[in-house]
């Protein structure tokens, strides 16, 4: 593999792991991007990927077709990634029980033998916040962070510590906030 754009996370002992990538894993423009995101696929054994970005980058049919021959379940959900300062209305209400139950879903066709991927346009902000927010309400005890600010730093640290691009991650104040209003 080129460059590693992802972050793979634990739910905890025997729960599916949570893995966190950019839009160029999941939805790859290029010959050298699809061969990447079939070995990322296969590596993680992922059962589900679930898309969060805007409507206008979705996957094509043919995308669709190759996940569906892989056994990988697509999802899409539509979330922005802006700032509340921006106007708009940046987390649906309903985000923490809508993951919630993909995961479960996901968990019981699955088990925890298949990784549940969640990929955005850079895999720093949206799947960031989604993948905190499932790994707090759905991480097996122990926990291996004290509150929301420490799983915030967590967060940070794995994607720096894992990914080659050595992006920064949960860049966006307004996910900061709403997960430590969130996680309590």
């Amino acid at each position: 593999m080129r460059a590693v754009r992802h972050t793979v996370f634990s739910a905890g002992a025997g729960r599916p792991p949570i893995i966190v990538c950019s839009a160029r894993v999941a939805h790859p423009d290029t010959r050298a991007d699809t061969v990447d995101t079939v070995r990322v696929l296969a590596l993680y054994r992922v059962g589900t990927l679930l898309h969060v970005a805007s409507r206008d980058s979705v996957a094509d049919a043919a995308l669709r077709s190759m996940y569906a021959a892989m056994g990988v379940e697509y999802r899409e959900m539509d979330l922005r990634d802006a700032e509340a300062s921006e106007g708009d209305a940046v987390v649906p209400d309903a985000l923490i029980s809508d993951l919630s139950a993909l995961y479960a879903a996901h968990e019981e066709a699955h088990g925890h033998t298949r990784a549940f991927m969640i990929s955005c346009m850079s895999g720093i902000n949206r799947s960031a916040l989604c993948a905190a927010l499932l790994l707090w309400h759905e991480h097996a005890a122990p926990r291996p962070w004290a509150d929301a600010r420490s799983l915030v730093i967590f967060m940070r640290t794995e994607q720096r510590a894992q990914r080659s691009d050595n992006v920064a991650t949960l860049l966006n104040s307004t996910f900061v906030r709403y997960i430590t209003d969130h996680c309590v």
